[in-house]
C-alpha cells in the first residue's frame, strides 16, 4: 500500500475529516462546466466509488470536478507524489506501513486518551491513573509559570466515570513544536523560547505546604537521558549528516567505563548528565513530572 493510502487511513483513524476531491474524468468541454462534471461522473463516478472501497480508503465527502481558475494557489497542498508527506504535515506513519525500508524516527504519538476539540476548548477523557496528574497540575499550577499552560475550564473525577477522568480545558491555536521541527522551521528564536519555558518550569520554587512528602521519581532525568543516548543511538547518527558527526556521536555512545556514556568526550552531553546526577543526588526537586512531550508544546 502506498505512502498516500496508509496517510489517509492513519488520519482517519485518529478523528480527522476526509474530504476527496476529484477532477477524475473531466475534459475540456463545449457543452460547459456543469454538463461536463455531469459526464465524468457518469463515466467515472461508480469506478471512482469502487476503486475506493476495494483500498479501503476512508473518507467523509467526495467532491467530482476541478475547481475552474487561471492560476491556483494553496498555502496547505500536500504532492502525494514528492516522497516527503510525513514532513509535509507534520505526521508521522507507523514503521514500515508503507512497505519501505524503515528509517529511524522519533517517538510515536501517544495514545493515552481521548481528545475532543471543540470552538474554544478542548476535551481530554482517559483512565484515572493518566489523567488524574494531569488534572491535578491544573488545579494547583504554581502562579509563576500559569501563562505557560491552557486554562482548566472542567474536570470530572467523579465516581461514576471510573476506570476513567476527564478534563476541558482551554483550546491553544497554534504550532506544534513538532510540526515545526519536521519542517525545519526551528529557528534560533524559537528553540530559545522553548527552552526559557521550560527553565522556568523546572526552577519554579513551591510553598512549603505544596512540596511532595513522598519519594520522588527522579526516573526521567539522568537515567532516562543516559539510556536515550545508549539504547537509540541509530536515531541520533541518523540525524547527522557528515561522517565527522557521525564518529563523534559513536565516541559519546562508546561504553569505556562500564558506565554506558563515554567520559567527557562530549563536554556539553558529558556536563547535562553531571548537573541531572548531581539534581537527583541533592533531593532538590518538588515534584517530578514526565518528560516535555514536543507534540503538546505550542
Amino acid at each position: 500500500m502506498g505512502v498516500a493510502h496508509q496517510m489517509v487511513k492513519d488520519l482517519k483513524a485518529q478523528g480527522h475529516t476526509i474530504i476527496i476531491h476529484t477532477a477524475r474524468g473531466m475534459k475540456p468541454s463545449k457543452v460547459g462546466e456543469q454538463a461536463a462534471l455531469g459526464v465524468a461522473i457518469a463515466e467515472v463516478g461508480c469506478a471512482t466509488f469502487k476503486n475506493l472501497a476495494e483500498h479501503e480508503i476512508p473518507f467523509d465527502e467526495i467532491v467530482f470536478g476541478k475547481p475552474h481558475a487561471d492560476v491556483y494557489l494553496d498555502d496547505k497542498a500536500v504532492n502525494a507524489l514528492s516522497g516527503d508527506m510525513d514532513r509535509g504535515i507534520g505526521w508521522m506513519l507507523a514503521d514500515g506501513a508503507s512497505g519501505q525500508e524503515v528509517v529511524p524516527k522519533n517517538l510515536p504519538a501517544r495514545e493515552f486518551n481521548k481528545v475532543l476539540i471543540m470552538a474554544e476548548h478542548v476535551e481530554k477523557k482517559g483512565l484515572r491513573e493518566y489523567l488524574l496528574g494531569e488534572i491535578h497540575f491544573y488545579k494547583n499550577c504554581p502562579e509563576s509559570i500559569k501563562d505557560l499552560f491552557p486554562k482548566m475550564h472542567d474536570s470530572d473525577t467523579s465516581e461514576a466515570l471510573t476506570p476513567f477522568c476527564s478534563v476541558t480545558i482551554e483550546r491553544i491555536f497554534g504550532i506544534t513544536f513538532t510540526h515545526m521541527s519536521i519542517n525545519r522551521c526551528v529557528t534560533p528564536q524559537r528553540l530559545i523560547l522553548v527552552m526559557d519555558a521550560l527553565s522556568r518550569i523546572h526552577r519554579c520554587e513551591l510553598p512549603p505546604n505544596q512540596k511532595s512528602d513522598g519519594l520522588l521519581d527522579y526516573g526521567n532525568y539522568y537515567n532516562k537521558v543516559k539510556a536515550r543516548l545508549t539504547q537509540h543511538s541509530d536515531v541520533y547518527t541518523s540525524l547527522l549528516a557528515s561522517e565527522a558527526d557521525h564518529r563523534e556521536v559513536q565516541r559519546l555512545l562508546t561504553d569505556r567505563d562500564g558506565g554506558g556514556v563515554a567520559q567527557a568526550d562530549h563536554r556539553e552531553v558529558q556536563r547535562l548528565l553531571t548537573y541531572l546526577k548531581a539534581y537527583e543526588s541533592q533531593q532538590r526537586a518538588f515534584h517530578c513530572g514526565r518528560d516535555p512531550w514536543r507534540p503538546s508544546v505550542q
